[in-house]
């Protein structure tokens, strides 16, 4: 992160950074798999392997969508690669 307009949250537990969620506005020619337009930033989401499926990333997206709120941006696109375990029937 660093590049003006990022935002994130984290979820620490016992003094370690156990979760994040994070989301930037790209461009159309530089993007990753959730791109829409320039004025829909991607997000993205991790859990640390043993703190996953109690709800902890759900938290982290809320808590994402609220600052992302009051930055001004009206939605967000989920950038999620098709292997990635969490996509689930």
């Amino acid at each position: 992160m660093g590049k003006g307009g990022d935002l994130a949250v984290v979820a620490a537990r016992g003094g370690l950074i156990v979760g994040a969620a994070f989301c930037r506005v790209f461009t159309e020619e530089d993007h990753g798999d959730g791109y829409i337009n320039p004025a829909t930033p991607e997000f993205a989401v991790a859990v640390a392997a043993g703190h996953r499926g109690r709800g902890l990333g759900g938290r982290l997206v809320r808590a994402l969508e609220e600052r992302a709120r009051a930055a001004g941006f009206r939605r967000l696109s989920l950038s999620v690669n098709v292997e990635n375990p969490a996509i689930r029937p």
